[in-house]
């Protein structure tokens, strides 16, 4: 093979990478810390660890408007995609029984209710 054969054959290889590359480009998260809700839902749950952040938005990132503890009702609002939190992705907007409210992910809630209709 000719160098020249070659060296098209390496230029395509690349070309058609490129083309099949994906890249998402990051969203900057405060875009979303000031994400608007809705009461869409009935469900409840329980936070499950002390010292959990409610926050402005779905991201680590957001303003934490407070912490709540193991055992707190959380009344949910409505479900969004967020920061990944010990592998899950969905955040709630809820209410809690001892006052507050705000975004938490739902790693820190039981039942961990997945992603549904009620979105934000």
């Amino acid at each position: 093979m000719t160098t020249r054969r070659m060296s098209a054959r390496l230029a395509g290889v690349a070309l058609l990478a490129a083309a099949v590359t994906y890249v998402v480009p990051a969203t900057p998260a405060s875009a979303a810390c000031g994400q608007g809700w809705s009461d869409r839902s009935s469900r409840t749950a329980v936070v499950t660890a002390n010292g959990v952040r409610y926050r402005t938005g779905p991201h680590t990132s957001c303003t934490a408007y407070g912490q709540v503890n193991r055992g707190v009702t959380a009344y949910l609002d409505c479900a969004t995609r967020g920061d990944t939190v010990n592998g899950i992705a969905v955040w709630w907007h809820v209410r809690f029984s001892t006052g507050g409210s705000g975004f938490i992910s739902g790693a820190y809630l039981n039942p961990w209710v997945q992603y549904t209709t009620e979105n934000c």
